[in-house]
């Protein structure tokens, strides 16, 4: 039987060479190690990851591989998530804590959502630039989650789909309804003007829990992945 040549040895190529059987494959790797950025390395006792790692995923399969990987030994906990901007502290996501946000943007933001939502039924967004907008208003957008594309895709949100956006049980779009099955955070026209006057008192982060290794860092993780694996 022919080989699989696999190229890299991070999540997806261990994750192939597991499933498809180690024996049937060979997988290169330029570092001295595997994991690609899931690794981790322990320094004078301390663990650092090779990025910043948590697993959210609902998938039991997935969930189970990775716990049977460290033994059971999962931490489990509520996430804490800021923004830094422009010297303040804003939870995560903006757009249901706009009280944090300072002035004049806070009431710009305000105005330039009601103004969008106000529009009545409009066309599906044809790409990621024109959910934001319809999303947010333009105001928010682009001082937000515009500019955090820019920096972290390293493009314009134009040249984005939306389809990254969904959790697989989500249908798209679902004007006036907040809820966590997008990976950005949908608020309702309640939620936004109740995050402009203080807290919601409520977690709007797609994201209700993480999970991570009581030890040994988030490459622990892929330990049955790699176990075998002819690297």
């Amino acid at each position: 039987m022919k080989k699989t040549t696999i190229l890299g040895a991070g999540p997806s190529g261990l994750g192939t060479s597991y499933h498809i059987g180690h024996n049937d494959c060979v997988v290169y790797e330029a570092s001295d190690h595997c994991g690609g950025h899931t690794y981790s390395e322990v320094r004078e006792g301390f663990t650092w990851d090779d990025g910043p790692h948590v697993n959210f995923g609902k998938n039991e399969y997935v969930r189970k591989l990775f716990a049977d990987s460290v033994e059971q030994e999962v931490l489990e906990f509520a996430p804490i998530i800021r923004n830094y901007f422009r010297g303040h502290f804003i939870d995560h996501p903006a757009q249901s804590n706009l009280y944090q946000v300072p002035e004049p943007i806070r009431t710009e933001c305000l105005h330039s959502f009601l103004a969008t939502r106000s529009n009545g039924q409009v066309a599906p967004p044809s790409n990621y630039q024109e959910w934001l907008t319809q999303a947010f208003g333009p105001v928010f957008a682009e001082t937000f989650p515009a500019a955090y594309t820019r920096k972290y895709w390293t493009t314009e949100p134009k040249n984005l789909g939306t389809d990254w956006l969904e959790f697989p049980a989500a249908k798209f779009p679902r004007r006036l309804r907040a809820k966590r099955e997008t990976r950005v955070f949908y608020p309702s026209v309640e939620d936004v003007k109740g995050g402009y006057n203080g807290p919601l008192g409520r977690n709007t982060h797609y994201v209700d829990k993480f999970r991570y290794p009581a030890r040994g860092g988030f490459v622990a993780f892929l330990r049955k992945l790699a176990e075998g694996a002819n690297i």
